[in-house]
């Protein structure tokens, strides 16, 4: 991730502030380049804009989850999981499931 693809993805949130996956995007691109608390106010946006977005909800989950924030990480997962489960996604309701079980046995 470069700080050019992080321009870019500024470029398109200017163009469509109500653009849930470019916030998406640009706070994995935050994110890469250790820039956490942006990439979570990011998050935190794109759930505001779709409150169903399961993606910017396991994100934020694996992103707290770094930050030992392991409280708010699992409730991030099971939001996801039971998004991804609505939308039957069926590999990523597991993988979020997943996470939840490895943190709660922490």
């Amino acid at each position: 991730m470069t700080t050019k693809s992080l321009a870019d993805y500024d470029r398109a949130i200017k163009l469509n502030p109500n653009n849930a996956n470019a916030y998406i995007n640009r706070g994995s691109a935050k994110s890469a380049l250790g820039r956490n608390q942006e990439a979570l106010a990011d998050y935190d946006r794109a759930i505001q804009l779709n409150p169903n977005y399961a993606d910017a909800y396991k994100n934020r989950g694996n992103l707290k989850s770094t930050l030992d924030d392991k409280q708010s990480a699992i409730e991030d997962y099971q939001k996801a999981a039971d998004l991804y489960k609505q939308q039957g996604k069926t590999s990523d309701e597991q993988y979020a499931v997943n996470q939840v079980k490895k943190l709660s046995e922490q």
